[in-house]
């Protein structure tokens, strides 16, 4: 074993929101909770979300589900319930003193950050994984973990857009993004405590389509947060940003009753229409219909 494989170690951690408060004095309940959104929500993240995580190929990750310290108890014990029965799944009461961009709540779950890097995914609870994300992710670590200094972000672009609607097949149709936020990864070295939800990835996706491999806004934002300046020397050779293309689609984006602005926005994707999607197609996520 070379002293690299030795030295390295990484904890890999998908962080998803379900209907979670983030300011307690600005945004209100009523909306967030009313059961029957709640009611479409739950059962796309049954559905969707949680048959992609639950069938990864591979199991050395955690899955944290924060939720709403005022969720119905109807949703949260259907959430803690799924959690039982999988020990890589944490369930987080959010709590007001608590920061989105820090690592810290992460060991109110028993979860040790103390590694060389860790890496945090973004994911919806409305949206899906490919089967195989998390071993890709450990297999571009494996590779290229000795070269991340600092933090790396590190995306799929290519996946598909799913219309499901009424636990049906629905329509589908090919997507791709050269920064999507959906199952968007950072790489930080212990010197730098921040997960993948503390950054704008619309700015960063910015960055990246005008081809700034380290963009300024990364810089400022983590010299804020951190208290000290952060240079292009941090970085040493490794880019900030990776976009990692691949034969076949990493995620799925899904539009239904629940996220009615996202479905606006993407509309005209199916507006020639778009292909039922197989069984088959749909197992490379987990997911049963």
């Amino acid at each position: 074993m070379s002293n690299r494989q030795k030295v390295l170690s990484y904890r890999h951690v998908i962080i998803t929101r379900f209907s979670v408060r983030f300011s307690m004095l600005t945004e209100k309940a009523g909306k967030l909770f009313d059961c029957d959104r709640l009611d479409k929500r739950m059962k796309v993240f049954k559905t969707v979300c949680v048959p992609s995580i639950v069938h990864q190929s591979w199991k050395h990750f955690f899955w944290v589900i924060l939720v709403d310290s005022d969720l119905p108890s109807k949703y949260r014990h259907e959430i803690d319930s799924i959690a039982d029965k999988h020990k890589f799944i944490r369930v987080l009461e959010w709590q007001a003193d608590y920061k989105l961009s820090q690592v810290s709540w992460l060991e109110e779950v028993d979860i040790d950050i103390n590694v060389t890097h860790l890496i945090t995914t973004r994911l919806d609870d409305d949206d899906a994984l490919h089967i195989h994300f998390t071993k890709m992710i450990k297999n571009y670590y494996k590779r290229y973990g000795c070269l991340i200094k600092c933090i790396q972000f590190v995306t799929f672009p290519r996946g598909c857009i799913w219309l499901h609607k009424n636990n049906t097949a629905g329509l589908m149709n090919p997507f791709n993004m050269d920064f999507i936020a959906l199952g968007m990864s950072l790489i930080v070295t212990q010197k730098f405590p921040v997960n993948v939800y503390g950054f704008n990835h619309a700015k960063l996706k910015k960055s990246f389509k005008l081809r700034i491999k380290n963009p300024p806004y990364i810089y400022k934002w983590l010299s804020n947060k951190l208290g000290r300046t952060i240079t292009p020397r941090h970085f040493k050779i490794a880019s900030a940003m990776i976009s990692i293309p691949t034969a076949f689609p990493m995620y799925i984006y899904t539009m239904h009753g629940c996220n009615d602005s996202a479905a606006k926005y993407y509309s005209g994707i199916f507006k020639n229409g778009g292909l039922s999607p197989s069984g088959k197609f749909l197992s490379l996520f987990g997911i049963v219909l």
